[in-house]
């Protein structure tokens, strides 16, 4: 078990990151004038909020927040950089697969 997911710590990180980006995606996504950067960018960013409140929980400290602003500056880079192929990958989808969909449906 150790050898896929690491130390117990590392799943709680994980988990709390996910938590966190899936619960902000799926609430900014239910915002109508925000695009899919503004969603990607917040997923990645409340992701590390999500590790930062582990990382908290575990050591009992707010210790961890000081790394808050490069982390979160880091984050937003990172949204950016996964939103560059997501954006072509989407358009690939839509463009070679759109019309498999409609006629399923």
């Amino acid at each position: 078990m150790i050898v896929i997911f690491g130390r117990l710590s590392s799943l709680m990180y994980s988990i709390f990151g996910i938590i966190f980006a899936i619960l902000s995606m799926y609430l900014l996504k239910r915002i109508k004038p925000l695009s899919l950067l503004s969603v990607n960018v917040g997923g990645s960013f409340m992701h590390i909020i999500g590790q930062l409140v582990a990382a908290s929980i575990m050591l009992k400290s707010f210790t961890p927040w000081t790394l808050f602003p490069i982390f979160g500056a880091l984050s937003i880079v990172s949204g950016v950089l996964t939103y560059i192929p997501e954006r072509f990958l989407l358009r690939f989808i839509i463009k070679n697969y759109s019309k498999e969909v409609d006629k399923k449906c």
